[in-house]
């Protein structure tokens, strides 16, 4: 469903239209409005009064506007324009490209012909590099990190986990899920490696997590470099054995030895359910448990984790008041995320931020069960 095409249509009344739609719709609305002006210096009273802008070109004037239009995509986007020129007829092309990933996220062609007619179409793609789909409103999100806010509620002996608009609770019932763009895994079975690598980002870059700029984890460059040596490292531990992703003991291997910077206390592979606490589904770097951790936790010592992912869309004891619309429920199975899990201000008087990181593809992983099963378990249970 993510690779297609949508043009610009259109919408029968009281059919609900997807957010991708909508935003393909609003970048083909913008283009039209200033195309079907035939007079020149009525379009440039266009761009000014629109836009606050001057333009030499038609194609110039085309790549301002999307340039504009196209931060309901994403941040960190910039757009380039490539004009063809036939007998009776412009073809341009304007592409949305991410400035650090140089991925084409969005193109748009905008056919004009000599008689004053034209035609366009839009072509989203959100399989990219720091790419995901929002699973609120199922928009494409390029480069931008996203927030959703929850609490804890007790009544009697009934836990309810719910969504929240604003944070109007200041304890540690109250936190907040944080996706952060990454780099996208194109081939099957190498979460492992991106798991560790964005793990690794994270605790080398603990100031910039919370900011617009993720050019430190959406650097292809300098995850090859380790990915060719980690890779390397693990074939030799099989010698010769097939295999593609990693198993726990690998993933331990290569931090031992290949990522010493996440051989730290605060840091711990689980391959634990959705409800599970098991001690013997946990590595850790000192020896201590997870129970250990979750002291730690509570004293305020941020943790890192590398998760095996649970399919499980349910927590014992509790309900979660919110649907699996688009599968927001469930994590991607047999599959390995990073996350980091702090305290905002003051341990067990603030609120709690978990920031989550997967490779998976265009996944936003905010409602999972997972995420919130570990919130449970270090900030309540």
């Amino acid at each position: 469903m993510f690779n297609r095409i949508l043009f610009l249509c259109l919408i029968l009344q009281f059919v609900a239209v997807d957010a991708m739609d909508k935003q393909s719709q609003r970048l083909l609305e913008s283009v039209s409005a200033y195309i079907s002006i035939r007079n020149k210096r009525q379009q440039q009273a266009y761009l000014k009064r629109t836009y606050n802008v001057n333009a030499g070109t038609e194609g110039e004037a085309l790549r301002t506007i999307i340039a504009k239009e196209s931060k309901i995509l994403g941040d960190s986007l910039k757009v380039d324009c490539e004009v063809e020129r036939g007998g009776s007829y412009q073809l341009f092309v304007l592409s949305v490209l991410h400035k650090i990933t140089k991925e084409v996220i969005a193109k748009i062609e905008v056919k004009k012909f000599n008689i004053g007619s034209y035609n366009s179409r839009v072509h989203i793609d959100p399989n990219h590099d720091g790419c995901f789909i929002d699973a609120q409103d199922g928009s494409l999100q390029a480069g931008r990190m996203k927030e959703a806010r929850f609490v804890m509620e007790t009544n009697g002996r009934e836990k309810m986990l719910r969504e929240v608009s604003s944070s109007h609770v200041v304890n540690k019932n109250f936190y907040k899920v944080r996706e952060i763009p990454c780099l996208y895994q194109k081939i099957h079975g190498l979460c492992g490696y991106y798991a560790l690598f964005n793990l690794m980002r994270l605790k080398q870059n603990e100031k910039k997590v919370s900011s617009t700029d993720y050019d430190f984890i959406l650097n292809r460059q300098k995850f090859k470099a380790h990915f060719a040596d980690w890779q390397e490292h693990v074939n030799r531990l099989r010698r010769g054995r097939n295999g593609v992703g990693l198993t726990n003991r690998e993933v331990e291997s290569l931090i031992r030895s290949k990522a010493k910077v996440l051989c730290k206390k605060n840091v711990m592979i689980s391959m634990c359910s959705v409800g599970e606490c098991n001690p013997r589904k946990v590595r850790t770097f000192d020896h201590r448990t997870i129970r250990k951790k979750i002291k730690d936790f509570r004293k305020g010592i941020p943790q890192y984790l590398i998760l095996s992912t649970s399919t499980d869309k349910k927590i014992k004891g509790i309900k979660i008041k919110w649907d699996d619309r688009r599968g927001r429920l469930s994590c991607l199975p047999n599959h390995w995320i990073a996350m980091k899990i702090e305290w905002e201000g003051r341990p067990q008087k603030s609120p709690v931020i978990i920031s989550v990181v997967d490779s998976g593809g265009p996944r936003d992983n905010r409602f999972t069960a997972l995420v919130h099963w570990y919130y449970y378990m270090f900030a309540q249970s």
